[in-house]
């Protein structure tokens, strides 16, 4: 189980802005445990307006490299995968 609230929430500020195509410098970091949708939103009429949604996870994703994950409990999971991986190739 991820201790962030969901895959989302490591992304990184760069890979965001690329897809998103505005700047993002208010959002970051991203809180741990808010949904992104929640948390990635404008002010507009009586209530708040995401400009998130879930299916640009593919997009973010391809501008994303392991060096804006290091150190997360995500890395961790993926170096034991693939740690794993490794030795039943062996």
């Amino acid at each position: 189980m991820l201790k962030r609230y969901g895959i989302e929430n490591y992304f990184s500020r760069s890979a965001c802005e690329a897809v998103l195509q505005r700047d993002l410098s208010r959002y970051f970091p991203i809180p741990e445990r808010v949904k992104i949708e929640d948390h990635f939103s404008d002010p507009q009429g009586q209530g708040l307006a995401s400009f998130y949604k879930r299916g640009l996870n593919e997009r973010i994703v391809e501008h994303l490299c392991f060096a804006d994950i290091a150190g997360t409990d995500l890395a961790q999971i993926i170096e034991d995968v693939k740690a794993r991986a490794i030795s039943f190739e062996g």
